[in-house]
């Protein structure tokens, strides 16, 4: 499995923090959950200074990769969906910025927070590529923050959540299959659940406009305006994205059978921002017509 490096220049910035930056923030196991793909997890064990790898249920890992450096306040572990590619990400929040290496890039985003608390990297919508997901502490607040792919330095990108929960030491987790999350879990010291959160929850808010991305696919399919905003706003830019998604995030569906719409319904339902049950029946009944190689709106 081939493991994307950490630069030079960012190893030697990182080493001014490395030595207490973990202990500063008092994490109170050594196996820290960092990422989730192609049914595996991943966690960063901080005294081995390994990323460890685990598939499905199995306790024994699958694999165990060392990391050359203890890095920044949080060490992320990515795989795009069906790869078995495996990318390290680093951050570091420092002087309200929150600094994001990956690979030899180094970009940098307004974060106003006092630190991290915990992150994961992994899907949770129909644009596929993997997200980074953390927890922050700001004003004895606690916040999740959302940063897709690709969108790091823009900041009308990110998406912020406040948590219903006192600051304490928490954990993300992911509660997914295969590939992408049904939902994101926070978990307490005693690993209970504070709070869960819903990927339609996480997606950006949309206005209408007289003109967009989602009119084309309106008029292609002869959906109504809501369910073609629906899965331009997930992130799918047509049905085939959309087919991958469906893919990533459960096992696969008999689309001839008759209960194949109501375990898409499930899935769109989760990706719709305002819950509008019309655009999700509409949107299934397309994506449905189009797997069984008929007319979109046919009945």
């Amino acid at each position: 499995m081939k493991i994307q490096v950490i630069t030079t220049f960012w190893l030697l910035t990182f080493c001014l923090y490395s030595s207490h930056a973990w202990a500063i923030h008092n994490k109170s196991t050594t196996l820290q959950p960092i990422g989730f793909a192609n049914n595996k997890m991943f966690y960063h064990d901080i005294e081995k200074g390994t990323v460890v790898i685990k598939q499905g249920g199995n306790k024994t890992p699958l694999e165990s990769i060392p990391i050359p450096l203890n890095l920044g306040e949080q060490l992320l572990a990515c795989q795009k969906f069906k790869s078995q590619e495996t990318q390290l990400i680093a951050l570091l929040l420092d002087k309200g910025m929150l600094h994001i290496q990956k690979d030899d890039r180094l970009s940098s985003v307004s974060l106003k927070a006092e630190h991290l608390i915990s992150g994961l990297c992994g899907n949770i919508d129909a644009d596929i590529l993997p997200e980074i997901i953390i927890l922050a502490e700001k004003n004895r607040e606690v916040f999740l923050y959302i940063f897709r792919q690709g969108s790091h330095q823009d900041s009308n990108n990110i998406i912020r959540l406040k948590l219903d929960a006192p600051v304490g030491n928490y954990q993300l987790h992911a509660d997914f299959s295969k590939s992408s999350a049904h939902s994101i879990v926070v978990l307490d010291a005693r690993n209970k659940i504070v709070e869960r959160i819903y990927p339609h929850q996480l997606l950006p808010r949309f206005e209408y406009q007289k003109v967009d991305h989602s009119t084309m696919w309106q008029h292609y399919t002869n959906m109504n305006r809501a369910s073609a905003k629906l899965m331009w706003n997930a992130g799918a830019r047509s049905l085939a994205k959309l087919d991958l998604y469906v893919d990533s995030v459960t096992e696969p569906i008999s689309f001839h059978e008759k209960r194949a719409p109501e375990q898409v319904k499930k899935i769109l339902k989760n990706l719709s921002v305002n819950q509008h049950q019309q655009a999700v029946d509409e949107l299934t009944q397309v994506y449905i017509n189009w797997k069984r190689g008929k007319n979109y709106n046919a009945d």
